[in-house]
């Protein structure tokens, strides 16, 4: 019966290069039975591992599978960013034509109503004077 993951994860089986080419046989029908990974030292240093195909199957289209989960996201994080550069353009557009008219629209009311001519357009001309004057939020 095989292990639970995480008490296999938690043995490290290790062998020398001797060990590992004498035994050989033995380690990988074990590996394939038990899904442990064993590591080959030289001295103290590690130099592989021998792993069951279904591991490293597994570990590779899991490898895979975030790589192009990765690549996926770029590409919409890249999208996004184009699209609210383009939203950005397009509303400074609408806001220069907007301040255009808005601004036409007084020289031809100014024209029609000079000031003091009126007290609700005067109200209206400091109204928008003060508007105009304060800064967005």
């Amino acid at each position: 019966m095989k292990e639970p993951e995480s008490a296999a994860a938690s043995r490290r089986i290790q062998r020398s290069i001797t060990e590992a080419r004498i035994q050989l046989a033995q380690l990988i029908r074990m590996i394939s039975l038990t899904g442990e990974v064993v590591h080959i030292v030289d001295g103290d240093r590690p130099v592989a591992a021998i792993v069951a195909d279904d591991t490293a199957r597994s570990r590779a289209e899991v490898t895979a599978a975030t790589d192009r989960a990765t690549a996926t996201a770029a590409g919409w994080q890249r999208r996004i960013e184009e699209v609210r550069a383009t939203v950005r353009r397009q509303q400074a557009d609408r806001t220069r034509v907007l301040e255009h008219l808005l601004s036409e629209a007084w020289r031809l009311l100014d024209d029609r109503c000079p000031p003091g001519a009126d007290r609700a357009v005067d109200g209206a001309r400091a109204a928008y004077r003060e508007a105009a004057t304060q800064s967005p939020t």
